[in-house]
């Protein structure tokens, strides 16, 4: 209590004692303590509410920062990942691009070995024709020769034989130059003792005339004999010659005939060495070996491709280039795979391996057997002769033809189409390829489909398709037969 003031629970009391100026001073001044004191207590009270919820909001501040930086962080993890599945996507796109165009390739590589060996196969034909030709020609020839020599041993017994005559004859004419020569003498002797008989006895002047004129007259007919008998010899002589000449001629033509017919052999067994070099060097050789001599046209298998050989090669290991050139491209499992080449399946890497008897051609020993057979005689000959055969016996036929989808078997695979084909027949072995539009999208379509179809069968008039999977368009191919 101040005065006659005082507070009593929070309520002013009067008090009923006097109360002076500095009574009410001093309450007021009481008062006003009391009023900042409260409002300090109050404003302070307010600052550590103002503070606790200052304090519980930086604390949901910071939990909310800490959520936004988790969720920056998983965004990123997100856009991390989205990335990563989209380059993913990217590359299995390319990988499936690049997957279907080499699945084209190598669709479009066996299609061109088909035609390769399509191709190879009739010129088998062809080079087997000109082989029995040239066989025929060089026995023909052979033939010519054996009769030629035969004439030119005839024709050289005739020359023997007349030079012998010629010689016995020459031998009769210096004998009968000898004799004729003779009995000139004896009758020269004769008339000189004639002469000297009659000089020394004249008395018998008339008998030793008459036998001089006897003698002279013998000599006379001795000198007639003799010249008969070397015109005899003479008319001899002229024959043998005449027939030395005959038999040198018969000779000359007999030896004339038989260069021919060595030449015509010589021709044959070149055109026969030639033709045996190309079905030796036409071979394939297996896997290549780089410590091997190849040589042009041979063939080797190398990474699961097949390559040619364009020139004689040894430690050139296969790559498209000056010495090799790829025939046909190993291609997947399963996906445009030859079935078989004549009866013969592929290994295990999917090629079939071929030799000259699996397609019906010569081997070497057997073309060597048979003389040597022959690509050509001479250049002009093998025009010729390829222009005969072509226009003679190969045939090419070509069909346009559609497998139509509607028209596939129902059930499960294999399912079939069987295509109508006028002419074609059980024996032909076609070559088949699709036919594309140049438009890309329908042509992946049909590449996508034709890859389906793994095998086709001829039959008279017919083919049969078979397909591994369902088909769901038409797809347009071209059928070629060569026959």
């Amino acid at each position: 209590m101040r005065g006659p003031f005082f507070n009593y629970k929070g309520v002013l009391i009067v008090s009923v004692a006097k109360i002076t100026a500095d009574d009410i001073r001093a309450l007021i001044e009481e008062v006003r303590i009391n009023k900042r004191e409260d409002e300090r207590i109050e404003n302070e009270n307010k600052r550590q509410e103002n503070e606790q919820a200052r304090q519980e909001a930086e604390s949901e501040r910071e939990a909310a920062e800490s959520a936004r930086a988790a969720a920056e962080a998983q965004r990123v993890l997100n856009e991390n990942a989205r990335q990563s599945a989209e380059s993913s996507r990217a590359s299995a796109e390319s990988g499936r691009v690049s997957a279907e165009s080499s699945r084209v390739s190598a669709e479009n590589a066996r299609a061109a070995a088909e035609s390769a060996r399509a191709s190879a196969e009739a010129n088998r034909v062809s080079a087997e024709n000109a082989r029995v030709s040239a066989e025929s020609a060089r026995a023909a020839a052979e033939s010519s020769r054996v009769s030629a020599e035969a004439l030119r041993v005839d024709a050289e017994s005739a020359r023997v034989s007349a030079e012998a005559a010629r010689a016995q004859a020459e031998a009769d004419r210096e004998a009968a130059e000898a004799q004729r020569q003779q009995d000139t003498a004896d009758a020269i002797s004769a008339a000189n003792d004639a002469t000297s008989a009659a000089n020394s006895a004249a008395s018998n002047a008339n008998s030793a005339a008459s036998t001089a004129l006897n003698a002279a007259s013998n000599a006379n007919s001795a000198a007639d004999a003799a010249n008969q008998a070397v015109a005899s010899v003479q008319d001899a002589i002229e024959d043998a010659e005449d027939a030395t000449s005959a038999a040198n001629n018969a000779a000359n033509n007999a030896n004339n005939a038989a260069s021919l017919a060595n030449n015509a052999a010589s021709n044959a067994n070149d055109a026969a060495d030639a033709a045996n070099n190309l079905v030796q060097t036409s071979v394939h050789r297996g896997e290549y070996d780089p410590s091997t001599q190849y040589y042009k046209n041979n063939h080797v298998r190398y990474n699961g491709s097949t390559w040619r050989a364009l020139q004689d090669v040894i430690g050139q290991a296969p790559t498209e280039g000056v010495y090799w050139t790829l025939v046909a491209q190993r291609g997947l499992d399963g996906e445009g795979s030859v079935q078989s080449v004549n009866g013969k399946l592929p290994d295990l890497s999917g090629n079939v391996i071929l030799t000259a008897t699996d397609v019906g051609a010569e081997t070497p020993t057997g073309a060597q057997s048979k003389a040597d057979t022959a690509e050509a005689n001479a250049k002009a000959y093998t025009d010729q002769l390829e222009s005969y055969v072509e226009s003679t016996f190969a045939r090419k036929l070509t069909f346009s033809k559609t497998i139509e989808f509607l028209n596939w078997s129902a059930g499960s695979p294999p399912y079939t189409n069987t295509v109508n084909v006028s002419g074609i027949t059980s024996s032909d072995e076609p070559i088949i390829d699709v036919v594309m539009s140049g438009n890309l999208a329908v042509d992946e379509l049909r590449l996508e489909d034709w890859s389906k179809v793994y095998r086709a069968v001829t039959s008279q008039d017919a083919i049969v398709f078979y397909a591994k999977d369902i088909i769901y368009e038409n797809i347009p191919v071209q059928i070629m037969v060569v026959r």
